[in-house]
Parts: structure tokens; sequence; C-alpha cells
């Protein structure tokens, strides 16, 4: 005697076809924890998404389809990254705009930058994914993109 030979003709079935169903969501649930880690998700947001992928599939998972390109940056490796360098910005005291601090002036509104003016985080927002440095209301990272 089998163990599925307990259950009658048409339950059988239904329960063959409910593990299947699991393990296809659990896959799935697994494919978004992987595609929350490249994209520079944080490990509360990576759980909250992968875990509500395989319990709430239904609800959870087109909400995630639906905001993943705002949520996360994804992460590009290669050539591109090399080439790029951080540019250290300094903030304006009269329009409160970062300024490249290699300047000598705000490319703003034209105010000379004093000596004084050192690179800080007076009046921005750092980066949640790279750490830049942004000003205050700005809506995306202005290094790599992602929403603040």
């Amino acid at each position: 005697m089998q163990i599925l030979d307990i259950l009658p003709g048409t339950t059988k079935w239904l329960f063959l076809i409910a593990v299947v169903a699991f393990y296809a969501i659990g896959w799935v649930a697994w494919r978004v924890q992987n595609d929350c880690m490249m994209r520079g998700y944080g490990a509360v947001a990576t759980t909250f998404w992968s875990v509500g992928t395989l319990f709430c599939f239904f609800p959870v998972f087109p909400v995630y389809l639906l905001l993943r390109r705002k949520m996360g940056v994804k992460r590009t490796f290669g050539a591109a990254d090399s080439t790029q360098a951080a540019v250290l910005q300094v903030l304006c005291l009269k329009c409160g705009q970062d300024t490249p601090a290699d300047l000598t002036a705000c490319v703003h509104c034209g105010q000379p930058l004093a000596a004084a003016d050192a690179p800080s985080a007076i009046g921005s927002a750092a980066c949640m994914v790279c750490g830049a440095q942004n000003p205050i209301g700005s809506q995306t990272c202005s290094s790599c993109g992602q929403w603040l």
C-alpha cells in the first residue's frame, strides 16, 4: 500500500496539484529574493517581498512586478562602473544646491564657494543604495538613480 492510496481518487489528484503549485510558487519566491538582492534592496525589503510572494502569491507578486522598477536599482557590473568616479559635492549656502567640490562658484546661482565650505551632509540626504549625498527634495539619487 502506498501513501497516496489512503486518499479518495479525486482528492489524490488535487493533493498532487497543490504540491506542484506550492513548489512552483516557492521557486517564484526564490527568484523574487534573488531579484531584490540584485537590485540592492535591504534585508527587510528582500524578506518582505520573498516571504510575501511565498505565502500571499496572488496579491503580492503582481504588486512587486509593478513597483520593482521604482523601488530599486538594477546593479550593473563591468567596464561602465570602473569608468565612473564619485564626484565630491559641496552644498551652496545661498541656494542649497550641490556643486562639484572642484569648482570655485555655484553652478546654479553663481555664489562664490568659500574655502570653509567643506563637503557635508547638511541639507542633503544620503542614498540608501550607493551612499551619495543628494539635495533635500530630490526624488532620485544623482549618482545611481535610486528613488529617495
